[in-house]
């Protein structure tokens, strides 16, 4: 009997013990996933505070900013920006143009049913939905739209080939030789522009400069003046890339088409003088608009051509990538009535179809008029599975909503809207 009893205690023994052994797990796991709530709860009540602080931060920003006013191009047709955060109906009146930076990445937050404005995804921001009315010429691609790396100013012409630049076949001594990784020359009026870009250390650094050969075009090297302080040096970048120039001659655009882009709006006193060497009044302006060509607008690094029709405050300015290859751009910086840019719109979208490659140019046929009034006709070459075509492209504006100007967001936190 008692070694009965002494079984029956181990058992019982061991019994208590395996009971402890479970509750005590059973209290780790509950308290493992109690813990894991709480930590949740946290990481979420934090995410919920900081998307209300930004909103109210945007807002604020938004109320405080200078408004810019919408100016019709006739039948309802507007070049007005967009607004940064819509959080109720607004008027035209009341839009800015803002970008939406990284996380701008789809429509996945947005309700398409209430939102009344076109999102563009390179451009970053909300805009009315460009219109383009694109007509396909009746013969086959037309080839003189090709660009080429020679530019001409009457019968004396400049051409790149690598990083040396010859003018009628002479090499031109270049006013930066060292480490040269990139050269470009277009050719604006009376004038040529050119830029050069070299290695500087772990840098990029770019230069530009006017360019003229003598009253007949024909004599001697040139003479290189500096279009930037400091010797013609714009700017230090990261990223490898080349000069693009196009405009007037006393207003143009220079674009540094690297993996995150670079841009200057450049004004003079006056039109380069025919017939001479010597400088107009001068530079009376640089206006750094580098924020226009951030990464989603530069397609990873592009050669940038610039076309601009229209004068004044009624001017368009499109850019384009002049290199073959499959990162065409086709993008408008419009001025809204304004003597700035106010802000772009990626136009490649409004075609027909997917080009594999698309540049703007001036045909034979028919150039690009400097149209001072509303539309501007462009003219646009492309190809598609090896097929080319040409386009006569009439930009009629923007499509401005009907009713109000929404852009409404699905509900991203447990909030009631």
């Amino acid at each position: 009997m008692p070694r009965r009893h002494r079984f029956s205690s181990e058992r019982l023994t061991h019994a208590l013990t395996g009971v402890g052994i479970a509750f005590t797990s059973f209290l780790l796991v509950l308290g493992i996933f109690l813990g894991s709530v709480a930590i949740v709860k946290i990481i979420r009540s934090f995410i919920e505070s900081r998307i209300d602080a930004v909103v109210r931060s945007v807002q604020r920003a938004a109320d405080n900013s200078p408004l810019i006013k919408g100016v019709p191009e006739g039948g309802g047709i507007s070049e007005a920006p967009s607004s940064s955060v819509i959080s109720h109906e607004s008027s035209v009146d009341e839009l800015i143009f803002a970008s939406f930076s990284d996380l701008f990445s789809s429509m996945g937050g947005i309700d398409g049913s209430k939102t009344t404005m076109y999102r563009d995804d390179a451009a970053t921001a909300f805009l009315f939905p460009p219109k383009l009315v694109w007509s396909e010429r009746p013969v086959a691609g037309d080839e003189s739209l090709a660009i080429s790396h020679k530019s001409c100013v009457g019968n004396v012409c400049l051409a790149v080939k690598g990083t040396v630049l010859t003018k009628d076949g002479a090499v031109v001594a270049l006013p930066v030789e060292s480490n040269v990784e990139s050269v470009t020359a277009d050719a604006i009026g009376d004038r040529w522009l050119v830029g050069i870009v070299r290695k500087e250390g772990g840098v990029y650094a770019g230069y530009a400069y006017r360019y003229a050969v003598g009253p007949e075009y024909a004599r001697g090297n040139g003479t290189f003046t500096p279009l930037f302080p400091d010797g013609g040096r714009a700017f230090e970048s990261e990223y490898k890339g080349s000069w693009g120039f196009g405009g007037a001659e006393d207003d143009f655009l220079a674009v540094y088409g690297a993996y995150q882009g670079k841009g200057y709006r450049i004004r003079s006193n006056s039109p380069f003088p025919k017939g001479s060497t010597a400088e107009p009044g001068g530079i009376s302006s640089i206006t750094d608009i580098s924020w226009l060509f951030d990464v989603r607008i530069m397609r990873g690094g592009i050669m940038p051509g610039i076309v601009r029709a229209g004068e004044g405050v009624h001017a368009a300015w499109y850019l384009f990538n002049k290199e073959r290859s499959n990162r065409s751009v086709f993008i408008k910086l419009f001025q809204n009535g304004t003597e700035d840019i106010q802000g772009e719109a990626d136009l490649l979208g409004t075609a027909p179809f997917s080009f594999s490659y698309f540049i703007l140019g001036q045909s034979k046929e028919v150039g690009l008029p400097k149209i001072e009034q509303f539309p501007r006709i462009l003219v646009g070459y492309g190809e598609k599975d090896g097929v080319a075509s040409t386009w006569d492209i009439r930009d009629e504006g923007f499509n401005a909503p009907q009713g109000p100007v929404t852009v409404t967001s699905l509900n991203l936190n447990n909030y009631h809207a």
